[in-house]
Formats: C-alpha cells, structure tokens, sequence
C-alpha cells in the first residue's frame, strides 16, 4: 500500500486487517497473502495537520493464481528393460516459468524441477509403473498449488524366449520316429510356432510341432522356432534340425 503525504505530519499509524505489516514512511508491506485474498489498511497521519488528525481506509485483493492446467501421457506397454518416458505440458502459466512437480512413483514420493513443456524418463524398466501427479507448482508463485488425479500405468512386457538349440536328432532313413521338435530345445516359452525353413514337407505337423520321420529322404531337415514380441518387444527365433542319415551299403567285393 502507499499514499500521499500528508501536510505536517510527523507519523503515520497503520492498522491492518491481517494484523501484520511493516511501515516505511507512506509505504506499508504486507507479506505472505493468499492468492486472492482481501485486505485492507487504516491509515492516521500525527502531527500539526491543517485538519487535524487524517484517517483513511484503503482496500485491495491480491492477483488470483492463474488457470494452470498440467497434462501427461506416456506409451501403455513397453518391453522390459526399456525406458519410459512420460511427455509433461503445463499451460496457463507465466511464460519461461520453472515449476516444482511432485509425484509419487510405485508408491514412492519423488520431485522433479521441470519446465513448461518437459519430459521425464525413467530408464531400465524392470517391471509395471505407476506415474501419479500429487501437484506442482510454479517458483514464481509457490502458494499456488495444482493438482491432478490422472494416474499412469505402465505395463512390462517379459521378451520373448525362443530358446537354445540342442544337438539335431538323427536316425537312418526308413526308420518310423516321431519327433517332438521341443525337446531339441532348451529353455523355450510355450507360446511359439513352428515352420520347416524348406517349404512344404510331408510328416511335418506344425501346430503340434512334430515331425514323423518314415518317409524322409537322406538330408538335413532345419525347422526354426518363433515367438513372438507382440509388436512391443523384438521377436525370438532359433533352428533346429534333424539329420536323415542313408542306409549303409554292404560292400560285397
């Protein structure tokens, strides 16, 4: 608050609504107001003024915070290991201003100082997160606080294994077997699919990924096994093969 000097005083005695207030001469400061908040001061001028003591009451209202809204976004599903990096933009504020942002992390408070528009990345994901705004706000008007509800949950995705590849399986030609091609793998998911790398081929049945071996011709039979990564984490493959050895000749000479 300030005001005009009055003739001939000598002082000045501020009474305010708040009750706090610091005088210096036709200036009075009051600190620490709400953002909206109403207050108003009585002002008496001491001293040998033409008209005796002069009371005045003056009145005003802090600015109100400004409209400012926080929005974030962050993809669904990753794959584990990967990054998550959530997009933050807030808008309404003052331009250029720097905002203090609270939030909570799997649970845990954590605080980040970002700007209006701004990223934060958490690397390495090992397993589901959850991103939750407590609120924020600007360093130029700390009283003013935002909050907002919306929580983001992020869901890891395990990579797929397609497995090791063990030692082919191999028998003589003619002989009835019927191979289970898993067990010429190690450490496989379940969730994979089966195709023979050389086209078409009689005794092989791919949904049940086994392969009966009577009717086979000499010859290495390489089939490669595939699981995929849902279009979130890279696809796995691996080979294995079966060996059709000939039949010995008997050598008569």
């Amino acid at each position: 608050f300030s005001w005009d000097a009055v003739d001939n005083a000598d002082e000045y005695q501020v009474v305010s609504s708040t009750g706090t207030g610091t005088l210096n001469g036709t200036t009075f400061t009051i600190d620490n107001l709400m953002p909206g908040e109403e207050v108003s001061i009585e002002v008496t001028s001491i001293g040998d003024t033409p008209c005796g003591p002069v009371v005045s009451e003056i009145m005003c209202s802090t600015h109100e915070c400004p409209d400012v809204n926080i929005t974030y976004n962050t993809t669904s599903v990753i794959c584990q290991g990967d990054d998550v990096i959530i997009n933050l933009e807030i808008t309404g504020g003052p331009a250029n201003e720097t905002y203090t942002l609270n939030y909570l992390l799997n649970g845990n408070a954590q605080s980040a100082t970002i700007q209006d528009t701004d990223v934060l990345t958490f690397p390495n994901v090992q397993t589901d997160l959850s991103f939750e705004v407590v609120d924020f706000f600007g360093n130029s008007f700390v009283v003013c606080n935002y909050t907002n509800p919306d929580v983001l949950d992020v869901a890891v995705n395990t990579p797929p294994v397609a497995g090791t590849a063990l030692e082919a399986f191999q028998q003589c030609q003619g002989e009835n077997n019927s191979v289970d091609l898993a067990d010429l793998l190690a450490g496989a998911d379940v969730t994979g699919s089966w195709t023979y790398t050389g086209g078409a081929l009689g005794g092989f049945n791919a949904a049940a990924g086994t392969l009966n071996t009577t009717a086979l011709a000499p010859g290495q039979y390489d089939f490669e096994y595939f699981v995929s990564g849902q279009g979130i984490c890279p696809d796995d493959a691996q080979t294995v093969s079966v060996l059709i050895n000939p039949n010995p000749v008997a050598d008569a000479g």
